[in-house]
């Protein structure tokens, strides 16, 4: 090993090496998480041409280990899987060796990597996101606010706006159970706008608890239901954010999710459609008023029940009402970032 016994801090930065590959470990925060679609075309070029970009890989303080920086996670695994078949040529891996900057820069380092390579989905970015955002503040000691984080990730290159770190943090917070099939797109437009607005009601109508637990509970069947179909998000072949959302209608899940909180807080779920609309509308709407707004079908509350079982098949779209129509003259459109996040989305 051409490192010797010197340390990660006496390394220069950019030297190459060549190391043992049992001496390189996968880097355990990579925002990638799932397989790259690509690994085959890889592979087989590993297999025929060897690596041919070296990877670059950097070393905790105090570990025995060195780890991929700025992507090359799967170029290790192919070489370690061919090592583990008998091919010779990766018993040692030449390296270009990066100092130690902490775990906020390596993960930024990554998340750039793979933002070039548009290898990376909506999920994973979330991820990578809020891992940055948790190394930043344990290393710096302080806490980022929303402009915070974004001055910070552009300063690692890395330019995401503020709205699509509002989307990163909202689907984090509170659309996990299905993060894997999520696609900007719909986070954007739809899921956060609207739910957003009807977890804002819930507030107003003193149910927030009751209305994210039954939101949850809508949301871990639909995983479920994707996971049995083996709707998975590696299935997905048109690229990482791209295409088709891998099996995941977001109108019939945004509908499920209406009547399911709806039923936990007493009301159709036309009734909740029309209020959740009027505050996407005017978030400063008064609670009296917020009650008189008309239902699509139904004006009256209806009695908490038990949660019914589905009536509406897979496949077939329930309408949602006014939370879907158009605006009325003169007000203002939805999605125009009139509907406060802070409250559901602490950055």
């Amino acid at each position: 090993n051409a490192m010797g016994t010197r340390s990660p801090a006496d390394v220069g930065d950019g030297s190459v090496s060549n190391v043992a590959i049992t001496d390189v470990e996968r880097y355990g925060q990579d925002p990638r998480i799932g397989p790259n679609p690509r690994y085959d075309e890889i592979k087989a070029s590993i297999v025929a041409n060897g690596i041919l970009n070296h990877i670059s890989v950097t070393k905790r303080p105090g570990s025995t280990k060195y780890s991929p920086y700025g992507g090359g996670n799967t170029r290790l695994r192919i070489a370690k899987e061919l090592y583990d078949e008998g091919d010779q040529r990766f018993a040692r891996l030449t390296v270009i060796v990066k100092v130690w900057k902490g775990d906020a820069t390596t993960i930024a380092a990554h998340l750039v990597e793979n933002e070039q390579r548009g290898e990376i989905s909506f999920w994973e970015k979330a991820q990578g996101v809020l891992s940055f955002k948790e190394s930043f503040e344990k290393e710096k000691g302080a806490a980022l606010s929303a402009n915070d984080l974004n001055r910070a990730l552009k300063a690692h290159g890395l330019n995401y706006g503020l709205r699509m770190l509002q989307n990163f943090m909202f689907a984090a917070e509170h659309l996990a159970p299905i993060g894997p099939w999520l696609r900007t797109r719909e986070v954007n437009l739809s899921m956060r706008p609207i739910l957003t607005a009807v977890l804002e009601l819930a507030l107003k109508l003193n149910q927030g608890p009751a209305a994210e637990k039954a939101m949850q509970g809508a949301l871990h069947r639909q995983a479920a239901l994707l996971s049995t179909q083996g709707q998975t998000p590696e299935a997905d072949e048109n690229g990482a954010d791209e295409g088709d959302s891998a099996g995941l209608d977001t109108s019939i899940l945004l509908e499920q999710i209406m009547v399911a909180i709806g039923e936990a807080i007493g009301y159709s779920s036309d009734k909740l459609a029309a209020m959740a609309r009027a505050i996407e509308v005017n978030p400063r709407i008064e609670l009296d008023t917020l009650l008189l707004v008309e239902a699509t079908a139904a004006a009256q509350p209806v009695a908490a029940k038990a949660p019914a079982q589905e009536t509406t098949r897979q496949g077939e779209q329930m309408p949602l009402g006014r939370m879907l129509s158009p605006v009325p003259p003169g007000a203002a459109p939805a999605g125009t970032g009139k509907v406060s996040p802070a409250r559901h989305v602490p950055l």
